[in-house]
């Protein structure tokens, strides 16, 4: 099943629910860009990815691609964009660590987690 999602906006903050399975770097990367253009139309600073129920599929090279190609979109869409937090099974949290370095290294603010509440914690705090 490919990648489905909910995303709503609630008090600066877009939360995004995940499920399924990611079916490849084209339906990832859509992914993101979808992401991006609601914080952007919503101006909300803040984003909350909870990608629990979601299988992640991509091989290494695909997933830093898919970190390179949406860290160089956010810079020319919305250099000011704020902080992600991206929280995943603790099946795939190597590669979600993974990916949001990639992204870090490119000056975006994400980080990944396990816990919700841990990652609702690091959005609030400021930096």
């Amino acid at each position: 099943m490919p990648i489905s999602y909910h995303i709503h906006a609630e008090d600066r903050l877009l939360r995004v629910e995940a499920w399924g399975r990611d079916e490849g770097l084209e339906e990832v990367q859509r992914y993101g860009l979808a992401i991006l253009e609601h914080a952007i139309r919503l101006g909300t600073p803040r984003i909350l990815c909870d990608e629990r129920q979601l299988e992640y599929d991509l091989d290494i090279a695909q997933t830093f691609e898919s970190a390179r190609s949406l860290a160089e979109a956010i810079a020319e869409q919305a250099p000011a964009c704020g902080r992600v937090a991206l929280v995943c099974s603790p099946r795939f949290f190597s590669e979600a660590r993974f990916w949001s370095s990639v992204t870090q290294h490119r000056g975006l603010s994400i980080q990944a987690f396990t816990d919700p509440e841990e990652a609702m914690a690091w959005l609030d705090t400021e930096g």
